[in-house]
C-alpha cells in the first residue's frame, strides 16, 4: 500500500544510532551502534514484538554494516540454471556484520556471523575485509542470494570507492576489482533486487 505505521509495542529497548540493521526469514535484527555497544535485538515479524539476543558481539561496533540472503524480502532460494529439477540450494540462514569502530580503538576489519536460527553470533576470519586490513566503517551493503557486497567506506587515508564480495558458500571476502563505485564516498546506503545491488549517497 506504500503506507508506514507507527508501532509501539515494536520499540526497541535503547535508542540506537549508526547501528547495523539485517533481516532474517522471521525476525530484523539490530546489531550494535553508537557508543560502539555489543548487544542485539530482534522485532518478530508476525508480532511485532521485540527481545534482546543473547549472544552479544566480540567487540563493541558502531558504522558497521549488516547483510544478510533474506534482505528486501528475497526468497532463500538458488534456482537450478542447467537442466529443470525440483532440487535447489538453500541460502544461509544467518547475516554478517562487518567492519565499523569501537568508541575507543581503529576501525574493525572483522566480521561476524549471525546465526538466525541460534541468535548467536562468532567471528569469522576468512571473511575479514582484505581490502583494509586496518579497518573500515560507514560502508553500504547489498546482496544477492549468494554473496554480500559491502561498498565505499571510510578507513585510514580517507573516503574509498572499492567494493568488495562475501561468497556465503565459502564465507571470503575479496575485492571487485573491475567493480569500484564512480566516487570514493562514505555513508553509504545500499539496496538489492533480485538481479542488481544499488549504492548511493
Amino acid at each position: 500500500t506504500d503506507t508506514t505505521a507507527r508501532i509501539p509495542g515494536a520499540n526497541l529497548s535503547v535508542s540506537r544510532g549508526e547501528n547495523g540493521g539485517t533481516g532474517g526469514p522471521t525476525a530484523g535484527y539490530f546489531a550494535g551502534g553508537t557508543p560502539a555497544r555489543t548487544d542485539m535485538e530482534k522485532v518478530n515479524f508476525a508480532t511485532d514484538t521485540p527481545s534482546a539476543i543473547p549472544s552479544h558481539l566480540p567487540n563493541g561496533r558502531q558504522y558497521a554494516g549488516a547483510v544478510s540472503a533474506f534482505d528486501n524480502g528475497t526468497e532463500n532460494i538458488v534456482k537450478p540454471t542447467a537442466t529443470p529439477s525440483p532440487n535447489f540450494q538453500a541460502g544461509p540462514n544467518a547475516g554478517y556484520i562487518s567492519g565499523g569502530a569501537p568508541s575507543t580503538a581503529p576501525r574493525l576489519s572483522s566480521t561476524d556471523k549471525l546465526d538466525f536460527a541460534s541468535d548467536t553470533t562468532t567471528t569469522i576470519p576468512s571473511a575479514n575485509s582484505p581490502s583494509f586490513p586496518s579497518g573500515v566503517s560507514y560502508r553500504g551493503q547489498a546482496h544477492s542470494s549468494t554473496k554480500s557486497y559491502f561498498a565505499g567506506g571510510n578507513s585510514p587515508g580517507g573516503r574509498k570507492s572499492i567494493i568488495e564480495k562475501l561468497t556465503y558458500s565459502t564465507e571470503a571476502t575479496e575485492r571487485i576489482p573491475g567493480a569500484n563505485l564512480t566516487n570514493t564516498c562514505d555513508k553509504v546506503s545500499g539496496i538489492s533486487s533480485p538481479s542488481a545491488g544499488y549504492f548511493g549517497g
